[in-house]
């Protein structure tokens, strides 16, 4: 019997669901930070469409890139990006806290 997409998504959910757990109890253990590029999506305003009191803004959208560091847990394969840096005494190191 094959599966209907209704189940098929209640069925990945329930796995997505336990495998995010899983990552959440995991004592990561992070390998050195390295270098990394990130690309983002910048909007940049077009114009306004539509008519009437209130009309929709429309948006073009960039790619730009964002230096920064990641690194990633030698147990679960987790992966923390950032790209913000705190000082320590004379020197900047990768700042991964929330």
């Amino acid at each position: 019997m094959t599966e209907k997409l209704a189940e098929k998504v209640i069925r990945l959910s329930r796995e997505l669901e336990l495998t995010q757990q899983q990552i959440s109890l995991c004592r990561h253990q992070y390998s050195a930070p390295t270098p990394a590029t990130h690309e983002k999506l910048k909007p940049i305003f077009r114009c306004f469409e539509g008519h009437g009191s209130d009309p929709e803004p429309v948006y073009d959208y960039v790619t730009e890139y964002e230096r920064g560091w990641e690194r990633s847990c030698q147990t679960c394969g987790y992966t923390e990006y950032t790209a913000k840096t705190k000082p320590i005494i004379k020197e900047y190191v990768p700042d991964f806290s929330r």
